[in-house]
């Protein structure tokens, strides 16, 4: 094997002093057999060699097949300095050589957050994949790479965030980053799509359901010839937290690739079903809302197990079991704690009283729960009102009231509007079109498109 490490550093050294990008390049791919076949002593031997940021195509190689060789190894130690070292080598790779081989560099760090995740040691990951993704953008964090998906997919395991939130904080402008000719995009599909699928994950760990609905919103949105498992998957999240933030229609925006409508919302039929009971029970019979959908969910556990929702289930169930206890104040002064459990449709008199300190806690509603003879004593709510904050909105509606007038009434008296519809004066819109001008305010419909960022 000696022969193949001398080999192997001598044509690097030379196709790189000669500027022979290409023929490194295939060079390099032909031989990473050969040293994923290598044992550690001699692709370290190869390392030593092959300093960057001069040799960062040929170091790329040969960190890959260390990756490769030390993931079937048990020897941690090895593994650590390996990380140790990367953590230290990769604001040095050469960017100009980058972008000539950036599949390279991508395989080389998704591969090692994959070996993180089956080694179960996300943490010592993520501050590593974050400097590779800032150097390989050069510092810009409006470009999404494949490497996005990797980070979120640690962070997730390792369950810290705060790397991870930066990244959603700005409005994305690139997809992908060309390196020189015929050199592959720095986002595959699957890239692109998790990162919209993690994101979404990461926003429901954090409980905040909104952008989780957006960001799996834009994975089930992407043009797409073909079923993904992925976006499967993030229809299944849409529909549940839909039903988690109490939204009566789930509405997707009018641009969703056909595929979604004809071939993945049949694979997700068993979610709308749930949906539908749901929405059904807490019409009808709410206080019977919990029994309802946990029969039909014990009937389908498997599948629910399988998808491993079952948690945002119960979560769904947990909000109607509060939902219920929030009506209690508008008919009772004071409840006794079993009546409570009746009423709210709860199990156990323990699981009662910590959904009521839950709720008082998060200042939901005002209670107080009398240990001894467990009795609820409710607090009639305050309704305060702000005179001026009341005196402002009416002040702008009245302003906007005025400017839709005038506005009609400029363009009901324009010659050239006149001439061309053919009327003396019947507004600018037909009737049919919902615009003619009315005494009552009427609140135009949520926009079903979203922005891309929260």
């Amino acid at each position: 094997m000696v022969n193949f490490v001398q080999s192997y550093v001598s044509v690097v050294q030379t196709l790189t002093a000669s500027n022979s990008v290409k023929e490194l390049l295939e060079h390099c791919r032909k031989e990473i057999e050969n040293l994923e076949k290598a044992s550690v002593n001699d692709l370290d031997r190869i390392i030593a060699h092959l300093t960057a940021p001069t040799y960062s195509i040929g170091l790329l190689f040969a960190l890959i097949a260390k990756n490769s060789v030390l993931s079937k190894s048990k020897n941690e130690d090895d593994f650590v300095k390996f990380l140790l070292y990367l953590q230290e080598i990769t604001p040095t790779f050469n960017l100009d050589q980058l972008e000539i081989a950036p599949d390279a560099y991508i395989t080389l760090y998704r591969n090692v957050a994959e070996n993180l995740l089956a080694k179960n040691r996300p943490l010592y990951g993520i501050n590593l994949i974050v400097n590779a993704i800032l150097h390989l953008c050069h510092g810009s964090s409006t470009r999404i790479t494949s490497l996005h998906a990797s980070l979120f997919s640690l962070c997730l395991k390792a369950k810290r965030f705060d790397q991870a939130l930066p990244f959603f904080a700005f409005d994305v402008s690139e997809f992908f980053i060309d390196g020189s000719n015929n050199t592959p995009p720095l986002v595959d599909v699957k890239g692109f799509v998790s990162f919209f699928y993690y994101a979404g994950m990461i926003y429901c760990a954090l409980e905040r359901y909104d952008e989780a609905l957006l960001m799996f919103e834009h994975a089930i949105c992407i043009p797409a010839m073909g079923v993904s498992a992925i976006v499967v998957e993030s229809l299944k999240k849409y529909t549940l937290l839909n039903i988690l933030t109490g939204r009566k229609a789930m509405h997707l925006p009018g641009y969703k690739s056909p595929t979604v409508q004809r071939n993945i919302v049949p694979m997700c039929a068993m979610y709308f079903k749930l949906a539908n009971i749901y929405k059904a029970a807490r019409t009808r019979r709410p206080t019977e809302l919990t029994s309802t959908v946990m029969n039909f969910v014990d009937q389908k556990k498997t599948l629910f197990e399988k998808d491993n929702n079952i948690g945002i289930i119960m979560q769904i169930l947990n909000c109607a079991n509060e939902d219920l206890m929030k009506r209690l104040p508008n008919a009772f002064i004071s409840l006794k704690l079993s009546e409570v459990v009746r009423r709210a449709n709860t199990k156990t008199l323990p699981e009662t009283e910590r959904l009521l300190r839950s709720l008082i806690y998060r200042q939901e509603f005002s209670a107080k729960i009398n240990k001894h003879n467990k009795i609820v004593y409710f607090d009639v709510p305050e309704t305060t009102f702000d005179p001026a904050s009341i005196n402002n909105a009416m002040k702008d509606l009245v302003e906007l009231s005025e400017l839709i007038g005038k506005f009609d009434e400029a363009v009901r008296l324009n010659s050239v509007y006149l001439s061309k519809s053919g009327k003396s004066g019947s507004g600018p819109f037909h009737e049919d079109e919902g615009f003619q001008m009315a005494n009552t305010f009427q609140s135009p419909a949520s926009a079903s498109v979203a922005p891309f960022m929260p």
